[in-house]
């Protein structure tokens, strides 16, 4: 009586589907699987830029102390009135004003974060770690 297994199995990044049929192994097909994309850091800064901003329109709607110190910094600095930069905000909390006081995604290290998850993916590495960084 002939016995069949049937069964796959990986190597690296590479499935094999075979048969075995009274103890004679046959490949039925040889599969690469695909390499995981490498992150797309604009639209990843451009979505992070937009969440900053949302939250930013936030902060000024609760006048924020982080948005009260960067007013005072801008009105100090260039001399314009606090309440001149309170009455643009209000006016338009997403607009260009609010946008160049919200936090910039570059330097969230949102670009380190998305290579590090993507060298996880990588079927060639093996317990990789992202090492914090020494900021003084």
């Amino acid at each position: 009586m002939e016995t069949l297994q049937l069964g796959l199995f990986d190597v690296d990044d590479i499935t094999v589907a075979h048969s075995q049929v009274n103890g004679k192994v046959h490949v039925a097909a040889i599969a690469q699987r695909p390499a995981p994309r490498p992150p797309n850091f604009e639209a990843i800064e451009r979505r992070e830029n937009e969440k900053n901003l949302i939250d930013m329109e936030r902060e000024i709607t609760r006048r924020s102390p982080r948005v009260r110190k960067r007013i005072q910094h801008f009105s100090s600095q260039f001399g314009v009135p606090e309440a001149d930069f309170w009455r643009d905000l209000d006016a338009n909390p997403r607009g260009p004003l609010a946008a160049v006081l919200s936090k910039e995604a570059r330097r969230q290290n949102i670009h380190e974060n998305a290579a590090a998850d993507y060298i996880k993916t990588l079927g060639s590495v093996s317990q990789f770690q992202k090492i914090k960084s020494q900021r003084s």
